[in-house]
């Protein structure tokens, strides 16, 4: 993960960001993005809509959630044992704590303008698309990042990062 950089709290000219994540292009999926991808193709078309952006945008949000459901069940988890975590490893994970936290509002800004559009344009979703859908895939991409981040959390991160790529 040391090639990444956290960005978040900092001062940032983002028109530059952009055109560095543009130069820069997509992360390639892998197998298990690929398959979320052809599903959400299957189920709401190829074309990028704002129907579709709704789910990706609830998808954007359970990574950040496991993560810090994640850090709460180590923190706890180490406090319950006979010898007290490390103050360097508490502290790690009170910042996952506050990462996911942020990170999960900032997911949620997003699908709230996007429903907001969605509305300003009249756009109406029927049931299966609006609840249904989002809640089967939310449920199986929060377990697979939580299951990814408890065994190797570099896992998890690729993952959404590549995730949040192609988003």
């Amino acid at each position: 993960m040391a090639k990444y950089e956290y960005t978040m709290g900092k001062d940032m000219d983002l028109k530059a960001e952009e055109k560095k994540v543009l130069e820069r292009g997509y992360m390639k999926a892998n197998i298990l993005l690929h398959a979320m991808f052809k599903m959400m193709d299957i189920l709401y078309g190829k074309d990028i809509t704002m129907e579709k952006a709704v789910i990706i945008e609830v998808l954007a949000r359970y990574p950040y959630w496991a993560w810090e459901n994640a850090a709460y069940h180590k923190l706890s988890k180490e406090y319950a044992k006979s010898e007290f975590p490390t103050k360097e490893e508490t502290e790690r994970q009170l910042h996952l704590i506050d990462l996911g936290r942020r990170s999960q509002d900032n997911e949620q800004w997003h699908l709230l303008i996007i429903k907001d559009l969605l509305r300003q344009r009249n756009i109406h979703q029927d049931w299966f698309h609006k609840v249904l859908l989002p809640r089967f895939f939310a449920f199986g991409y929060y377990y697979m990042t939580k299951w990814m981040y408890k065994f190797k959390p570099d896992w998890s991160f690729a993952l959404n990062a590549r995730f949040e790529s192609h988003a």
